[in-house]
């Protein structure tokens, strides 16, 4: 899935939110935390599956925490794992051509 999609669908739920909170309807509330808990859910599994190609230590509990408590952090902490952007420049795209990984 292309970077610009994914941004694309957190701004949806970022502007689901706001709708929940302006309307005070049980039912747009309900698809909001409906959706934050997917999203979060994608993220856990997508920290799981870093960690295991990786070896990375760590436990479930802890890419549930990280996942529902700071999803920002989180995609911070997977992006500079696998050096999928360059340090010192500000650009939204990932890299064009990522380093090749052996797996064990």
């Amino acid at each position: 899935m292309p970077f610009y999609h994914v941004l694309g669908i957190f701004g949806g739920l970022y502007l689901l939110a706001i709708i929940a909170l302006s309307a005070d309807s049980d039912f747009f509330e309900f698809i909001f935390w409906l959706c934050a808990v997917i999203s979060a859910l994608c993220m856990m599994r997508l920290r799981w599956r870093i960690r295991t190609l990786f070896s990375i230590p760590g436990s479930h509990a802890q890419d549930a925490a990280f996942s529902f408590c700071c999803g920002c952090c989180s995609i911070a902490q997977m992006a500079s794992h696998v050096e999928s952007y360059e340090p010192g420049r500000f650009t939204f795209a990932p890299r064009s051509t990522l380093q090749g990984y052996t797996f064990n």
